[in-house]
């Protein structure tokens, strides 16, 4: 019947999740769209039009020449695709002499080019504002069939994409071909290290269905609440498969050892039952504090960071039901099985670290480091978004050689004024700001027409680029300058914010972002640590064992901050997730072997011995869970792998070596008697 139930859930969490859940890839699903910010950015694009340009370049072929008809060739078939608001390539102008071009126009050039020539551009705009995820892949992909259409291979120029359209759609194939493909990669991989471990498959697998079950449940809750997987949320699962499978190690590890190694045979449905209250108070407090730990990104002010929050909360007391609840059934399902000896041979070995001489010289080197991570606070924080993006992505390099090559981005300030005087004055003191490249605005196709250029009637498509219906004008900046490193980042805002604090735009939004991504790494820090506390005194109700536990957590943290800016590692907006994670892995280590110590009445080489090879055993399956992200093609996830492994490896180290001394130094009034049920 318990089986019957969670297979029922999962079906039903599987079919929930075919039927409603959806994958957003923009960046607007990760932010509250009432923050001011976020509102100002979202008006312009109504008014407007979205700042998210995909841009088409231009390169190869014989000569200028050739780029230019390419631009001409396909700029009809880009105006024409579906799903295209405008397209900005070439000015309607009349060709004149250029002795005869008036001073405003000296330098005007009809083309979007690179100061060398060698690029071209085309600014497609999406019909749709708000750059959803439902239109974004049917808006890139009519245009890479527009410019299929126009045969430009036979002027020997060749296009390629970039902008934040593109980027989203990148993030997408990421999502749906690595993360999927990885996810199933390191659910193997755990698999296989819990079957090497135990010397069996059986129970293994048993764990590992009840994780399936767990995480097949989660996603139908996913499907109500939020309704969609972002790229923060969408490798969920992977977390699971880190995090989920540590209450199912624990108790399988426990029946193994309660079954023993001869004497009377014990019944199955006996030694589960006692494992499960053995561990129950260790399970729970774990869960618990992981969970919190999560549900701290609630209050980080990042919706794609509240979002993970929520559903991986959830996953972690799903999976400890389905824990105490499947997995129980499933054991005695499987049988029984003898105890493997590279299982008892690590016991042993374990059990003699708290006899080495080297243990207590080590725990003070570890400690020493962790403190030394402190004392040098966080790593640096890295705001370059293309960093984030696959490796060897095409779309990067175009948006690189665009910002190198000339005055034009992808990434622009964008300004809203009242009327052409305020236009006119913005303008002259964008021209004076020295880290602006160029400026576009109304005034400029109001001089081509005055200059005889232009009809105005040619010029009405590129005007509603910059004059709304209701008579307020746009005026583009571009930044002199890479607008996604740091330090001019910092002075491109901070100047266009000097001329208007409502400036928006891409660069204006993505800092924005950022900043937010930056204050849920605080928020996550300082909350977990609360919720932590409170979980590990409500549980031992002792505060200086409290604290015991709590070692794994604040050397670990320590030791992981020392070792990123040992390797160079740096925190960005997605691998900050790996904190939470971090927190949970490391106060699960701590919380069992303290309860594993009371329970042992104070041995702690029994503990070791024990509980020592669960703990060992979940770190390692959860480096193996995560670290196979490390082998994705984005490189924002990688590092999220990267900090991950070095947090739980840097926590594990702490349990194993800092942790024993520490307990067997303890006065034993803080030893309890063993629970009930404990053999």
């Amino acid at each position: 019947m318990t089986l019957g139930g969670w297979l029922l859930l999962a079906c039903l969490g599987l079919t929930l999740a075919a039927w409603r859940l959806e994958l957003r890839t923009s960046n607007l699903d990760l932010v509250d769209p009432e923050l001011p910010p976020v509102a100002a950015f979202r008006d312009f694009a109504d008014a407007f039009g979205t700042p998210n340009v995909l841009v088409v370049v231009f390169e190869g072929g014989t000569d200028r020449a050739a780029r230019e008809r390419a631009v001409d060739r396909a700029l009809p078939h880009l105006v024409a695709a579906p799903g295209v608001s405008r397209v900005l390539a070439r000015l309607p102008v009349e060709p004149l002499p250029f002795e005869l071009l008036p001073a405003a126009l000296a330098g005007f050039d009809p083309y979007l080019a690179s100061r060398d020539g060698g690029l071209l551009y085309a600014f497609v705009q999406p019909d749709d504002p708000h750059s959803s995820a439902a239109t974004i892949a049917p808006f890139v992909a009519a245009v890479e069939r527009a410019l299929a259409d126009a045969h430009l291979a036979e002027l020997g120029v060749v296009t390629g994409l970039t902008g934040l359209p593109r980027y989203a759609l990148d993030d997408r194939d990421v999502i749906q071909h690595d993360v999927s493909r990885l996810s199933l990669v390191s659910f193997v991989l755990v698999l296989a290290l819990f079957a090497v471990a135990f010397g069996s498959f059986a129970r293994p697998l048993a764990g590992m269905l009840t994780l399936a079950l767990a995480v097949s449940a989660t996603l139908g809750v996913v499907a109500f609440l939020p309704g969609h997987l972002t790229l923060v949320s969408a490798f969920f699962a992977s977390i699971l498969f880190g995090l989920g499978i540590d209450a199912a190690i624990h108790l399988v590890d426990r029946v193994e050892e309660m079954l023993g190694d001869g004497g009377e045979p014990a019944r199955l449905e006996t030694v589960v039952p006692a494992a499960v209250a053995a561990l129950e108070p260790g399970l729970t407090t774990g869960a618990l504090t992981t969970a919190s730990a999560f549900l701290t990104l609630l209050v980080s002010g990042f919706r794609g960071f509240a979002e993970l929050g929520w559903i991986a909360a959830a996953g972690i007391l799903v999976c400890l039901l389905a824990t105490v609840s499947a997995l129980p059934a499933l054991l005695v399902l499987a049988g029984r099985r003898p105890r493997h000896r590279s299982k008892r041979r690590t016991g042993r070995g374990l059990a003699a670290l708290d006899r080495q001489r080297l243990a207590a010289p080590l725990a003070a080197l570890l400690a020493v480091v962790a403190l030394a991570g402190y004392a040098a606070g966080p790593p640096a924080f890295d705001v370059d978004y293309l960093a984030l993006q696959p490796r060897g992505s095409e779309a990067v390099r175009l948006e690189r050689e665009m910002v190198r090559r000339s005055d034009l981005s992808p990434q622009f300030a964008a300004f809203v004024v009242a009327d052409a005087a305020a236009e006119q004055a913005l303008v002259e003191r964008l021209r004076d700001e020295p880290t602006v490249a160029a400026v576009r605005s109304a005034a400029d196709l109001d001089a081509l027409a005055a200059a005889g250029l232009a009809r105005p009637a040619d010029l009405a498509d590129w005007r509603r680029a910059f004059v709304a219906d209701d008579g307020r004008r746009a005026v583009y900046a571009y930044p002199d300058g890479d607008v996604w490193q740091a330090g001019f980042q910092e002075r491109f805002l901070a100047a266009m914010q000097r001329l208007d604090p409502r400036v928006t735009g891409m660069p204006v939004l993505g800092r924005f972002m950022i900043d937010r991504s930056r204050h849920a790494l605080h928020v996550t820090a300082i909350a977990g640590s609360l919720c932590l506390a409170f979980w590990l005194l409500a549980d031992l109700r002792r505060p200086l064992l409290a604290l015991v536990a709590a070692l794994p957590t604040i050397l670990g943290v320590g030791a992981l901050f020392a070792a990123m800016r040992w390797t160079g590692v740096t925190f960005n907006p997605l691998d900050v997730m790996a904190l939470p994670v971090v927190l949970g892995i490391a106060v699960d280590d701590g919380v069992h072997l303290v309860h594993r110590w009371r329970a042992e009445g104070g041995d702690v080489a029994r503990t070791l011995a024990g509980t020592g090879r669960s703990v060992l055993l979940t770190s390692l399956t959860s480096i193996a869970a995560f670290g196979s992200l490390a082998f994705t093609r984005h490189r924002g996830l990688a590092s999220f792998a990267l900090v991950l492994g070095l947090g739980v490896g840097a926590a594990l180290v702490v349990s194993l070596f800092v942790l024993p001394p520490l307990l067997a130094r303890l006065p034993r009034r803080f030893v309890s008697p063993p629970p009930i049920g404990h053999t």
